[in-house]
């Protein structure tokens, strides 16, 4: 389990690797979203082509980061969900309440517009 950042242009990327299964690797996770919130990051892309599996526990931490993104006037985008994730989250009506891209070239295309 591993969290990566990197920075492309004004979008800084997070790309959480392994399973999230609400242990140490979400509090990490969900420590590197929120300081990036709090150095007002207008552009965050959540990466997920490495993130085998989501639990409740992390899937309350993106509801619970993204929300405090949006009221900071963010935008927090996620890309590369795998199957399994996008049909959880499809399942609790979340994929409408994130902004979801297939890729990240497209997700990185959107930004272009905010």
């Amino acid at each position: 389990m591993a969290i990566r950042t990197e920075k492309i242009d004004d979008v800084v990327v997070v790309l959480p690797e392994g399973m999230f299964q609400g242990g140490r690797e979400t509090d990490e996770l969900q420590r590197q979203l929120r300081r990036q919130i709090q150095a007002n990051q207008k552009k965050i892309l959540i990466d997920m082509r490495e993130t085998k599996a989501l639990s409740s526990v992390p899937i309350g931490v993106l509801v619970g980061v993204h929300t405090s993104a949006t009221n900071r006037g963010l935008h927090l985008y996620m890309c590369n969900i795998e199957r399994r994730i996008d049909n959880t989250l499809a399942i609790l009506k979340l994929i409408n309440v994130f902004n979801v891209f297939d890729t990240r070239e497209q997700a990185l295309e959107a930004f272009k517009k905010v």
